[in-house]
């Protein structure tokens, strides 16, 4: 212990008599640490990759996921209209549309529609159901074909012309075309009062077989950005600027919105983001006030910034060459850093002042302070590194990467507390 105490005393005095060196050394360090982060930062948002893929269970998963691609990182979409045809419509239009972008969206389907329910429909429905379907539908006939003739309004009045002369004839009977002509009078008296209302075609004739269905889903495998804070971000953007190009707005009777494992994931890692610059700001507040309460010097909480905002440039970088990039949970060392890398500083500093009372020269007092303060600063930051580096083993690679960086960044912030530290004070 005596040898460790005076390895640190004899680094303290080396800075204060070698200052100026020290300093420039350091800031020199820092600010090339710092050009190094920013050239080559780089972090991986993909939760996947927290886990180490030597498990067995994940490599089940993995062997699953790549035996059934069409479950992973999905984008569920879904439309709600004021009637089935607005709903179906809107999806078959807006899934059209993504699966052009086969860059953006390598995969898109309807889970709900589609070639296949268009053809197999009916056998969903119950044996009661589809009886009742087609004989409203034969019964509709007549109507159905002079409409499709003429799908317009023209064609829709000369129908209903053709149907009361057949109820005049005694070929039908009024009650026959009660439900649309019900239909047709409330959409056409809100026409004309102004106001937009759809008409519910698909139970006009053949009733509500199955429940009127108004709500559709599309499946979208977007093509993530990992390089992004949340990856789905740019594919979710396309989803709705397409919804709103196509004119799928509640104004026009349809509502589009998406949830799924990608958007979910993407809220949760904006939160990260999310009031990052007030949370910063008082962050730094709580620390210059702790750092006032501790030394009441604003020059002496100058040099623990300076020192401590340093130190974190070194290990960013560092951290970057020990892993190649950070991960959602790595990043975390930030706050780690400022939390427990100032702590040296302080005790430092505090150590400092006690010495500064008592001896009347500056450099005595920082030696003082090495000596006084080394072997207990040196025994936090060794456990602390220590306690960081034990999550090395673990298969949790996220955590495990934290642990590496963090406990670089205790040894890095306990090397410039006794060396770049005494040096800016003096």
């Amino acid at each position: 212990m005596k040898a460790i105490l005076n390895i640190i005393e004899r680094i303290v005095a080396f800075s204060c008599r070698r200052a100026g060196a020290v300093i420039a050394v350091v800031l020199l360090a820092a600010a090339g640490a710092g050009l190094y982060t920013a050239e080559n930062f780089a972090i991986n948002t993909d939760s996947e990759s927290l886990i180490s893929p030597r498990l067995s269970w994940r490599q089940n998963m993995m062997r699953f996921d790549r035996l059934f691609p069409q479950r992973n990182n999905l984008v569920m979409v879904v439309i709600d209209g004021v009637t089935s045809e607005r709903a179906q419509g809107a999806a078959n239009a807006l899934a059209e549309r993504l699966a052009a972008d086969k860059a953006t969206f390598p995969a898109v389907r309807r889970p709900d529609g589609g070639e296949f329910f268009d053809r197999n429909g009916f056998l969903y429905l119950t044996e009661k159901d589809v009886r009742g379907t087609v004989q409203k539908m034969v019964q509709a006939q007549p109507f159905l074909g002079a409409l499709a003739a003429d799908p317009s309004l023209r064609g829709i009045m000369s129908s209903l012309d053709t149907m009361l002369l057949g109820i005049g004839a005694g070929q039908a009977k009024l009650a026959d075309i009660d439900l649309p002509m019900r239909a047709f009078s409330g959409t056409l008296e809100q026409a004309a009062r102004g106001r937009t209302d759809y008409l519910a075609w698909n139970g006009l004739f053949t009733g509500n077989a199955g429940g009127e269905r108004t709500r559709a889903f599309i499946e979208v495998q977007p093509r993530l950005d990992y390089d992004a804070l949340s990856p789905g971000a740019k594919a979710s953007a396309r989803i709705r600027a397409d919804a709103a190009a196509l004119g799928l707005t509640p104004a026009k009777g349809v509502t589009v919105r998406l949830t799924g494992p990608v958007p979910l994931a993407d809220e949760e890692f904006a939160t990260i983001a999310e009031n990052a610059g007030l949370m910063g700001a008082v962050m730094l507040g709580m620390v210059i006030l702790c750092l006032w309460l501790a030394v009441r010097s604003f020059r002496i909480i100058f040099c623990i910034l300076l020192t401590l905002f340093s130190g974190l440039s070194l290990t960013m970088a560092a951290g970057l060459l020990a892993t190649g990039q950070f991960n959602v949970l790595s990043i975390a060392f930030v706050a780690l850093f400022v939390g427990l890398g100032v702590d040296f500083a302080i005790q430092f500093s505090v150590r400092y002042r006690a010495e500064r009372y008592r001896i009347g020269d500056l450099a005595d007092a920082l030696k003082g302070a090495g000596r006084q303060a080394g072997i207990p600063l040196a025994l936090a930051a060794a456990a602390t590194a220590a306690g960081f580096f034990s999550f090395l083993p673990t298969d949790y690679t996220g955590v495990g990467e934290l642990g590496l960086i963090a406990g670089i960044g205790m040894i890095v912030a306990f090397s410039l507390s006794i060396t770049f530290l005494p040096a800016l004070i003096l």
